[in-house]
């Protein structure tokens, strides 16, 4: 057990923390959440996709979305490694835009049915649901990130 813990320290900077850990693992949870409904958006008829980063890579090819998706994955993991400020933004952020108003947007239009949720903001203030998702998401994920790192500021971790 020593050792292990040696190595995780000489190979993330510092010992694991549980809270950052669960912090990732809630991101990883978003994205694969995020992903799943998202390709069940595509395969599914009469549903559309928002994001048009994800709608020019599935006309291009499917896989390439399932590719967008593990880069994501993967840059989490590597930029949640240290356990710092970094971690609680970086994973806020995932969570909220991608967790969030990804998947939790694209479940509930399955749930419930149309309009989604991001069509419903989209018409209330009068702009496209693309234009939601570049603008809007993002500004909403950063709001939470910086949130995630004042709470942090206190912790040691």
């Amino acid at each position: 057990m020593a050792d292990q813990a040696r190595l995780d320290t000489a190979l993330r900077g510092q010992p694991s923390t549980g809270s950052v850990d669960r912090m990732r693992a809630v991101a990883l949870a978003g994205i694969c959440l995020d992903a799943v409904t998202t390709w069940v958006v595509f395969a599914a008829p009469g549903y559309r996709e928002y994001n048009p980063l994800l709608a020019g890579l599935w006309d291009g090819h499917p896989l390439l979305v399932a590719g967008y998706f593990s880069g994501l994955a993967l840059a989490v993991v590597v930029a949640t490694g240290r356990h710092r400020r970094l971690s609680a933004a970086v994973s806020a952020y995932v969570v909220v835009v991608m967790g969030v108003f990804g998947g939790g947007n694209n479940l509930v239009l399955f749930a419930v049915g149309p309009p989604s949720p991001l069509a419903v903001v989209a018409d209330a203030v009068g702009i496209s649901g693309s234009t939601v998702v570049v603008t809007i998401a993002p500004a909403c994920g950063l709001l939470v990130a910086a949130g995630a790192v004042c709470l942090r500021r206190g912790s040691r971790s």
